[in-house]
């Protein structure tokens, strides 16, 4: 290209441009505003600017029509103030703002004022050019102001708004849904219809109490470290613990079966390691209960002098079935169906389950358990041992009231089945509270329930509190097989079917 054809072609380009210029007038809004495509011409607008002298020429070929240009200035394809309804777009929901009605023109001239509004964007999508914003509306720093409704006072009060409706609503979801209350303290038990009061551990308190608390003394002494550790296992225990953590003379008792308690040993041992990793390793109750109580309550249950008769199970899955088991407060709502972890029963034999299917088959279906419970499995197999576990760091009056109401519904089943002259033995409840095993009893009286407690067993964060819970687990598996077996087949099962 010669440099002649350049100055030619500038030339050219610079006409155009004061040719525009012409075409707006000076000080004129549309020459104000930057070109954008806010507002788009219709389609059979051209998009060229013609001169001024082309424009007067070309009125008379477009008369009925919206001209681009009018008198010199860029005009918007938007109605003007005045025009008939007919004339006028279609209002964005959200610029429509309910007014009372008139037959005045009032009316008309607000909504044609409103037409002329822009429609709200977006703040992304803004374009300030170096245009200041306004404060407060077009600043993406601040928030628009909230919706203001301006109906009149007959349309506010007879229409609901969506708040009201919807607490409306919920307060009768409330009133529907809320037929059990919460209970997480001890102290809320005592509103209860039937109350659980608390009483201290003495020797003259479980004389009067009876039921497994005839083994107080035992829980005492094993609670103490005396006689808990076979004497087979000296040198296990030893070779496997620092000198200064052997524990005391007193700890070890004579056995006769050295093959049990070499796996006794090596059980008890891996029981208190992974304690350690789990304390360490900050993990969560479900952790805690697949690697250190469940592998505690199942080497208890299996020793080879139960035979089958005695079983452990995870129950955290079961619920107080039905609901009318559960307790019940002063004003008729239930206290909801608190569970606990583990459960500790008694197999029943063939015999003894036959005569468990003649006494049940007397109940509704809703009711055919011999326990507070219609999770399968227990269905027919009494529970002894409820156990509540925690982790170490949580609270331990909420086990206190799972276990408290989870017992008064044991209790509430059990009187179900039994004659009103006949009482109940006093029961056993297990609180594993981190590492540490606590022994809680539930007797049921006139009227109320008594909660006694609490005794520490033993303690998974040494190897002598393992082996001091084991042989605490023994003492109350022994009672559980023969005491409490005894009495539950012969006073709850055969007066139920003899009967």
């Amino acid at each position: 290209m010669q440099l002649s054809e350049v100055y030619d072609d500038c030339g050219s380009q610079k006409s155009r441009i004061l040719t525009w210029i012409e075409a707006l007038e000076p000080g004129s809004p549309e020459a104000l505003k930057p070109r954008n495509n806010r507002h788009k011409r219709p389609c059979g607008q051209h998009n060229s600017i013609t001169s001024p002298s082309k424009r007067k020429a070309s009125n008379a070929h477009t008369k009925g029509r919206p001209l681009a240009l009018t008198s010199g200035n860029i005009k918007s394809p938007r109605k003007e103030k005045g025009q008939t309804p007919q004339g006028k777009r279609r209002q964005s929901p959200r610029k429509r703002l309910p007014t009372a009605p008139s037959d005045t023109n009032e009316h008309d001239q607000d909504e044609n004022e409103e037409l002329d509004q822009e429609t709200p964007k977006k703040w992304g999508s803004m374009r300030t050019r170096g245009r200041t914003l306004e404060p407060g509306i077009h600043n993406p720093t601040r928030l628009p102001p909230p919706p203001v409704y301006n109906g009149s006072a007959t349309a506010s009060a007879s229409s609901p708004t969506r708040s009201s409706v919807s607490s409306s609503n919920q307060s009768e979801d409330i009133s529907s849904a809320r037929s059990t209350s919460p209970v997480k303290h001890f102290a809320d038990l005592k509103m209860a219809k039937r109350p659980t009061k608390f009483k201290g551990l003495n020797g003259e308190t479980t004389e009067r109490a009876g039921g497994v608390l005839e083994n107080y003394e035992d829980l005492v002494a094993i609670g103490r470290g005396i006689g808990v550790i076979p004497r087979s296992l000296k040198s296990f225990v030893e070779r496997n613990l620092h000198k200064s953590d052997w524990p005391p003379i007193h700890a070890y008792t004579s056995s006769d079966d050295t093959n049990h308690d070499r796996r006794l040993g090596e059980e008890v041992l891996r029981i208190h390691q992974n304690a350690e990793k789990c304390e360490k390793g900050m993990v969560s109750e479900v952790v805690w209960n697949s690697k250190v109580h469940e592998p505690l309550y199942t080497l208890v249950t299996e020793h080879p002098k139960y035979k089958g008769t005695m079983g452990s199970m995870n129950i955290t899955t079961a619920r107080i079935q039905p609901k009318s088991l559960s307790m019940t407060q002063a004003s008729g709502m239930k206290m909801g169906d608190k569970m606990v972890d583990f459960a500790i029963f008694i197999w029943p034999d063939e015999d003894t389950e036959e005569n468990i299917r003649n006494t049940l088959l007397g109940e509704l279906k809703e009711a055919q358990s011999v326990n507070q419970t219609m999770h399968a499995p227990l269905r027919m197999c009494p529970i002894v041992i409820n156990v509540e576990t925690k982790l170490p760091f949580s609270g331990g009056e909420t086990a206190d009231v799972q276990s408290a109401i989870w017992t008064g519904a044991g209790f509430t089943r059990t009187r179900q089945m039994l004659p009103e002259t006949e009482e109940i033995p006093t029961m056993p409840t297990l609180l594993a509270h981190g590492h540490d095993l606590h022994l809680i009893a539930f007797q049921e009286q006139a009227g109320s329930n008594v909660m006694y407690g609490r005794i520490r067993l033993g303690g998974s964060d040494t190897l002598l509190g393992t082996f001091q819970m084991v042989k605490a687990l023994e003492v109350l598996v022994d009672w559980a097989n023969t005491d409490y077996r005894s009495w539950y087949f012969d006073k709850v099962i055969r007066s139920g079917w003899e009967d």
